[in-house]
């Protein structure tokens, strides 16, 4: 398994961006900015109408310990169903070593603070 970092979640904050993309094409998104209890930045979850293109993959910055995940805008209700009901939340990511550099592997939201599971931390195998 990959080297991990686990953050506690305690709140969210939500913004709505309507940037200029072209005068015909407003480009919508939707931003969660993931806090712990001290406030400081875990991650965030973006999402976007990415059409029938998958996501774009996530990244992170292995010595901050955070990193930003992209779902489809199709995902939004239900993640902010998740935050809104559960009272613990992790948000779990993995690390892979490329180089001189680690690079976000996977990043998982869960109400589990230990790892479960083969899949995560293995890019999806």
């Amino acid at each position: 398994m990959m080297p991990t970092t686990v953050h506690s979640i305690s709140k969210y904050t939500v913004q709505i961006l309507n940037t200029k993309s072209t005068p015909e094409n407003p480009k919508a998104q939707i931003i969660i900015r993931l806090l712990n209890a001290k406030d400081d930045d875990c991650g965030f979850a973006v999402f976007k109408d990415y059409g029938d293109n998958n996501a774009q993959n996530p990244h992170g910055d292995h010595k901050k310990g955070t990193a930003t995940a992209y779902f489809d805008i199709q995902y939004y209700q239900s993640f902010i169903d998740v935050l809104r009901l559960e009272k613990e939340l992790y948000w779990k990511i993995a690390w892979k070593q490329t180089g001189p550099n680690k690079t976000v592997s996977d990043i998982s939201l869960d109400t589990k603070e230990e790892i479960i599971g083969d899949h995560f931390g293995n890019g999806g195998a």
